[in-house]
């Protein structure tokens, strides 16, 4: 039952982004960012030393995921000129030189490289506890592939700048009352810096200073879009609830019998 949910999953996704899964023109190297990918490879080989191999090659696999979602949602709303970026730090070159016309786009893409890997994550899940009795070895690395992918997601959703969930959150906090909408990082940077110190945790920490390091970063500005309508506004932040729970349940954080069977 779970693999037919996965499948389907996956069925239903590319379906959604039937627009978006193809490009014209030849492949090109742009924008090569020499520092941009000694730092990727950092992170790599510090996530290859702490957890092993297998961990730092399915770390590589979620970050390409994710980006395929940002890539083809660009591509969903005519920009043509998306472009995958090999090392997706907040920063680097641009997925696309336009602009979303409308916040709902906006939102859109930014939500995207999470929605995307919803579906590979689900899949990893089914065939990890199809393959379990016979093939133990391939279930554990697939599952260690569902929870990077679900950890990365997890962390590109948090509502801070410079991270994709920052900018749902800014485009939700404009649409229903815009003069919370630069407190909105802030509260986050806090209650995340509170919660570091209280769980005495070093990652939560880190995350909560670069949350504090993403209010300089002031991103596209968001009075130049078509805003979105109360609905639309109420779909989205549907959407993004829907996103992260997922992924905070495929992650492992949640008990496993929330994930379908």
């Amino acid at each position: 039952m779970a693999l037919v949910f996965g499948l389907g999953y996956v069925a239903l996704t590319l379906a959604a982004l039937r627009g978006g899964l193809s490009g014209a023109g030849r492949l090109a190297v742009v924008g090569f960012d020499t520092p941009c990918l000694a730092l990727g490879g950092g992170v790599v080989l510090a996530a290859a030393a702490l957890f092993g191999p297998a961990a730092a090659l399915a770390l590589v696999i979620a970050a390409a995921i994710h980006e395929f979602g940002h890539v083809a949602a660009h591509r969903a709303i005519g920009h043509d000129d998306a472009r995958f970026r090999l090392v997706p730090l907040p920063g680097g070159p641009a997925v696309s030189d336009r602009v979303p016309a409308r916040q709902a786009e906006d939102f859109f893409v930014a939500l995207l490289g999470a929605g995307v890997s919803v579906a590979p994550m689900v899949l990893a899940h089914a065939l990890a506890g199809l393959l379990a009795p016979a093939r133990p070895g391939a279930a554990e690395l697939l599952r260690l592939l569902a929870a990077a992918i679900a950890c990365f997601n997890l962390v590109s959703l948090l509502p801070f700048r410079p991270f994709d969930g920052g900018r749902c959150a800014r485009l939700l906090a404009d649409t229903f009352f815009p003069p919370a909408a630069a407190m909105v990082a802030v509260a986050a940077g806090v209650a995340l810096a509170v919660l570091a110190v209280h769980a005495q945790s070093y990652v939560l920490l880190l995350l909560a200073l670069v949350a504090l390091q993403g209010l300089l970063h002031t991103g596209r500005p968001v009075a130049a879009q078509a805003p979105m309508t109360p609905g639309e506004g109420a779909l989205a932040a549907g959407a993004w609830a829907f996103t992260a729970a997922a992924h905070l349940a495929g992650s492992g954080v949640l008990p496993a019998g929330l994930l379908p069977t």
